[in-house]
């Protein structure tokens, strides 16, 4: 079994090791967040993979939602990542928290709507939740 290494901080979002300043890899928030690993925030529960996924409308291309949840974005280090100009380098997130899925914008310049509303901060998702992230429209699903 690996040693974690506890020098390093990580990211109070999602828990992914990083050095303070560093850009968080997986949901794109900057290490200004970073934490001892002494302090570390308690992880949710995995679910099963493929039980969640956001299905993209115009390509139909299906991303499951792996450890609860997923970055979005036009960089690659997104789970999600989509060739769209009007999309930010790292535009939004979906978390798993509190037995539920939230969307949250990551300060896009264009926003994230869901279901025709822009958002501010995290709001809950639902099955059939539509989200808008650049010119990319995203439908929730889960348990199917």
């Amino acid at each position: 079994m690996a040693e974690i290494d506890t020098t390093k901080g990580c990211c109070k979002y999602c828990g992914m090791d990083l050095e303070p300043g560093e850009l968080c890899p997986k949901c794109g928030a900057d290490g200004a967040g970073a934490v001892p690993r002494s302090r570390q925030p308690a992880r949710p529960a995995p679910v099963a993979e493929g039980t969640a996924y956001l299905l993209c409308l115009e390509s139909q291309e299906r991303f499951n939602l792996r450890n609860g949840g997923c970055s979005i974005g036009r960089h690659q280090r997104n789970e999600v990542c989509v060739d769209d100009p009007y999309l930010s380098r790292f535009h939004a997130r979906i978390v798993y928290a509190q037995g539920r899925y939230y969307v949250e914008d990551l300060g896009s310049t264009n926003g994230t709507v869901v279901n025709s509303e822009p958002i501010e901060g995290r709001r809950p998702i639902s099955p059939g939740d539509r989200i808008k992230v650049g010119r990319t429209e995203l439908e929730f699903r889960q348990g199917e």
